[in-house]
């Protein structure tokens, strides 16, 4: 990636080789949602059997299940239950993201389905959305050998336990701190449904593949931190200059190829204080 004089982007401090610890920036006030209380607990993240993921017949009935579940249709019932939670995440992920048993979709189905503690109901469960993604993420990333996982697939709520995980006072995940923790894989497109995202550090970890263009969705991000990870393809898509609050962009030591549309760097991120894409292609 082509580096342009620091004269050019003067609303933005440049770094072409950080050597800052990811403790310089600024810490993110998020206040925690202390209204969430758990059914039930577990200490530790269950390793997940893939035999018995949603077969395809499954997915393909789910268009008999009503858009919105009716007072009359007993959504505890495990048949009813299954396939409209199954429709809530074919709608997420899509139908494809199913076909293959040992998919991150597949497994974190499979999980909410089956293992949960937390049996969620689909008809009154308003965190599913944000609950599978969680799930997802964690299967994408190798979640059972990372070192701190503490409380991940637990009987709680994502906000309360869930080891590096805060949330806000609606309940949605503010931040994922989840720097030299072993994440080993692909980020999955649907951490769209983090909404409430404002800070993401993932530095020093194995994370590979491209950054999905679905991250331009959170539009909250504060702070974005991937660096030295082994991610590759084009940075600056259109999506990402979505991130219009965002203060502190680092995604240097990667394997990101392209140029810098430096216009949008300054007109796309009015707030940026810290820019490091150093030690690319």
């Amino acid at each position: 990636i082509p580096t342009a004089a620091i004269s050019e982007i003067p609303t933005a401090a440049i770094s072409e080789s950080p050597t800052a610890t990811i403790s310089e920036i600024p810490t993110v006030t998020i206040s925690l949602a202390p209204t969430i209380s758990p059914e039930s607990s577990s200490s530790s993240a269950p390793s997940i059997s893939s035999s018995s993921a949603p077969s395809i017949s499954k997915i393909l009935k789910l268009s008999s299940v009503p858009s919105s579940a009716p007072t009359s249709i007993n959504c505890t019932d495990p048949e009813t239950r299954e396939r409209l939670l199954m429709k809530s995440f074919v709608a997420i992920s899509g139908e494809k993201s199913f076909f293959d048993p040992n998919s991150p979709q597949s497994k974190a189905a499979e999980w909410i389905i089956n293992e949960d503690p937390l049996n969620v109901n689909p008809c009154t469960f308003s965190g599913l959305a944000q609950r599978y993604a969680m799930v997802v993420f964690y299967f994408a990333l190798d979640g059972d050998d990372w070192i701190y996982n503490e409380g991940w697939l637990g009987g709680t709520s994502v906000c309360v336990g869930w080891q590096k995980v805060s949330c806000d006072r609606d309940g949605l995940v503010s931040s994922l701190l989840l720097s030299r923790n072993n994440l080993v894989g692909k980020i999955p497109r649907e951490v769209k449904e983090l909404t409430g995202m404002q800070l993401f550090q993932a530095h020093d970890n194995e994370i590979s593949g491209r950054i999905p263009t679905e991250i331009g969705l959170l539009q909250n991000m504060v702070g974005f931190d991937i660096e030295s990870n082994k991610l590759e393809g084009e940075l600056f898509f259109d999506e990402v200059f979505e991130l219009t609050n965002i203060q502190f962009f680092r995604a240097s030591g990667n394997q990101f190829s392209g140029t810098v549309p430096w216009n949008n760097v300054i007109t796309s991120f009015p707030k940026l204080k810290q820019f490091w894409i150093a030690k690319n292609r």
